[in-house]
């Protein structure tokens, strides 16, 4: 295994470490793990380009991580907790959720965000909510482990885990 770096963290945040990343090895070692370029908008505007990439792809699940996009205003730091998130990106972001959950061989997507806007965070779950099931995952995630992986951007945030599947 290899080593973790300390990183001035004390005894604990470096056990909390191994622990994750010995999970995680024990999770994708024996798998074949690929990314791609996903453009949500290719949903709008290009939705066969999109469908191409989601046949190749080939994905059993989707996994998205802190994708409720930031507005890049004048003035706002994007690494600052008070980022403004864009409603506008929400309909993109469903379409393309949709269109892969569309495909047969395509279960679930699993999302995690971090609630930093409440009202656009209530507009992704309306909007998405039209089309497909959502479902929280409970989870146990120690507070200081968002601190230990952002730099403390997002300390005291909300950290949500949804189960996004075709509607029944």
């Amino acid at each position: 295994m290899q080593q973790l770096e300390r990183l001035g963290k004390d005894d604990e945040d470096v056990e909390i470490d191994e622990r994750i990343y010995r999970h995680y090895m024990s999770l994708v070692s024996p798998m074949s793990i690929e990314y791609r370029l996903l453009d949500w908008f290719d949903a709008i505007s290009a939705p066969e380009k999109l469908k191409s990439l989601l046949v190749q792809a080939n994905a059993e699940i989707v996994l998205g991580a802190d994708i409720v996009g930031v507005k890049s205003d004048a003035g706002v730091d994007a690494n600052s907790p008070s980022q403004v998130f864009d409603p506008a990106l929400v309909p993109p972001l469903v379409g393309t959720l949709a269109a892969a959950l569309s495909l047969e061989h395509t279960k679930m997507a699993l999302i995690a965000l971090t609630v930093r806007n409440k009202e656009t965070f209530s507009h992704f779950m309306n909007e998405i909510q039209c089309f497909l099931a959502v479902e929280e995952v409970e989870h146990d995630v120690p507070d200081n482990f968002i601190s230990l992986i952002l730099d403390q951007i997002d300390v005291g945030l909300e950290v949500k885990i949804l189960r996004v599947t075709r509607q029944t």
